[in-house]
């Protein structure tokens, strides 16, 4: 084993990395003496794979114990490493490390690929090749992602189940970038599509007829609820400022607008008055607490009030007519409160996007079995992309971790004019010089 080389860097004695090695090394480096012991991924100008590969947990920064990870896997798949810090994209078959069962695996997922792209030289693999394989395997029904998109299914109800699923429950984007489920996503919406269902019964008697306490007017249930909640706050509102006015009488002068304040308004402005009329109340409040609907409401409202009169009001027994208190209004609102809870029951799912009787026959017949065979037939092939996967990474390794190690172990490249280190995002020109040393600051504060 040779000695390590050290160089002085800008006036900062490091390791040089050149090949097997050195890297072989690495690990009797003391961590303080490295230039760098992290790394942020979105800052390195190079294969942005390489640098996923590196992060495999997806943290975003490449730490030192990551490093020598990638260089123990790189060196247990790679007999022949003479090519390292060769800078290329092309992997001899001769020199993976086929003496345990991993390697073997590896081997035969690079030969698959050759013999799929019929390529002419079978005696080496380059890096197009396995991107190119891999792209038009992930655009196959079992590219072992587990997600199943509904255009790579060949049985047209199995893909409309699938379209149903991602609009109701979401989707999981598959290898080739298209919407797709999962088991899970599948499950999800078999458990809740019958959970729905159920919610939707309560709503019907065993009659068959509408349930006369969730919905005692039948159809006319939920607009009529609609209305009475879009005008609760403001009613509410209402009854409090007549407590108001009932408790001090002397209030009233704060329920009415100052001519200060009349005089502050843009009267050539419809959406300020719109505004200013939003805020008032109903109708000018009355000691006695009684709202009249034949008096001088306000017009904002007066033809949502109407509208409540004749549709709501009218049909509720034991009502004053043309006047509501906060005594009549409560038993407005009890009508309807178990139509509200119930809504309140409703799944967050859009499950009402679907129509009942197909929801029905999807959620208790045999077709979630028949996609969830296309999505198992898609895991299968899973060990096939892992092993695609993995010739990509030895390649990658091949190709990029000894530059890598040069811009983190040391600096070497930032102090060699012919050269880039992969840290450097470009060059400023300012002041008629050009400027070599650019880095990228996210945090100029920080920075």
């Amino acid at each position: 084993m040779n000695p390590l080389i050290f160089k002085n860097f800008g006036g900062s004695y490091q390791l040089l990395v050149q090949g097997e090695e050195d890297l072989a090394q690495l690990q009797q480096l003391d961590p303080a003496r490295w230039a760098a012991t992290s790394a942020p991924v979105k800052d390195l100008q190079c294969d942005p794979g390489f640098l996923a590969y590196l992060d495999p947990e997806g943290t975003g920064r490449i730490r030192v114990s990551q490093v020598v990870a990638a260089r123990d896997w790189l060196f247990r798949y790679l007999r022949d490493r003479s090519r390292l810090g060769q800078a290329t994209e092309t992997l001899p078959l001769a020199a993976l490390d086929t003496s345990h069962d991993e390697g073997q695996a590896l081997h035969k997922a690079a030969q698959h690929v050759q013999h799929e792209l019929h390529a002419e030289d079978r005696t080496q693999i380059a890096l197009a090749q396995v991107r190119s394989f891999r792209a038009s395997f992930a655009q196959t029904l079992a590219n072992g992602d587990g997600a199943v998109p509904p255009e790579v299914i060949p049985d047209a109800e199995a893909a409309a189940l699938v379209t149903d699923v991602i609009t109701v429950i979401g989707s999981t984007p598959d290898a080739s970038g298209k919407a797709g489920i999962t088991k899970d996503q599948l499950d999800l919406f078999v458990t809740k599509g019958k959970e729905y269902l159920a919610w939707k019964a309560r709503a019907q008697g065993a009659d068959g007829q509408p349930d006369a306490v969730l919905l005692p007017w039948g159809d006319d249930t939920a607009p009529a609820a609609a209305q009475v909640q879009g005008l609760d706050a403001k009613l509410a509102q209402y009854f409090w400022q007549c407590d108001l006015l009932r408790h001090d009488p002397n209030a009233e002068i704060r329920l009415h607008w100052t001519p200060e304040e009349l005089a502050a308004l843009p009267v050539q402005d419809p959406q300020a008055i719109e505004a200013r009329l939003a805020e008032a109340p109903l109708a000018p409040p009355l000691p006695d607490g009684r709202l009249l609907l034949r008096g001088a409401l306000n017009p904002l409202f007066s033809d949502r009030l109407a509208a409540l009169e004749e549709s709501v009001l009218k049909r509720v027994p034991g009502l004053k007519k043309h006047e509501l208190t906060r005594a009549t209004w409560a038993e407005v609102k009890k009508l309807f409160q178990p139509y509200w809870d119930w809504q309140a029951a409703k799944l967050a799912e859009p499950f009402d996007k679907v129509d009942e009787a197909r929801l029905r026959s999807l959620v208790e017949g045999e077709l979630p079995a028949r996609v969830l065979g296309f999505i198992e037939q898609d895991l299968a092939a899973k060990p096939e992309l892992d092993q695609i996967c993995n010739l990509e990474k030895l390649v990658l390794y091949q190709r990029w971790l000894v530059e890598f190690v040069n811009n983190f172990v040391n600096f070497s490249a930032l102090f060699t004019p012919d050269r880039r280190a992969q840290f450097e995002m470009g060059t400023l020109v300012m002041d008629g010089r050009r400027l070599e040393l650019t880095v990228k600051v996210t945090d100029r504060a920080a920075h």
